[in-house]
């Protein structure tokens, strides 16, 4: 092996952020598990009262944005580590970081 390769493979902040894709790779498993829970008692409460719970439609779209970040971070799209080492997502601040990155 080449000693450029060793060196590269020895280097901290990558085996860091290896754990840190681990946890998150957890934490983005129970987001959708969350998240399937929140479909299906919504579900249930429009089909009981004719509409979904207004307080749960804005947690699950604040979480759905979460889960949105943490597949950022996965994939490499994203170097920001996600909740609880950045703000939770509001539905505003996603909202025009998108707009941002698009213009």
């Amino acid at each position: 092996m080449k000693e450029e390769t060793k060196a590269a493979l020895i280097e901290q902040h990558k085996w860091q952020r290896f754990m840190y894709m681990i946890a998150f790779a957890f934490v983005l498993q129970t987001g959708g598990l969350i998240l399937m829970g929140i479909v299906i008692f919504q579900f249930i409460k429009y089909l009981l009262n004719g509409e979904p719970q207004a307080r749960l439609s804005q947690f699950s779209e604040s979480l759905a944005i979460y889960v949105y970040q943490v597949v950022r971070f996965l994939t490499f799209a994203s170097d920001d580590k996600p909740f609880p080492f950045a703000p939770w997502p509001s539905q505003e601040s996603e909202l025009k970081h998108n707009l941002d990155t698009q213009n």
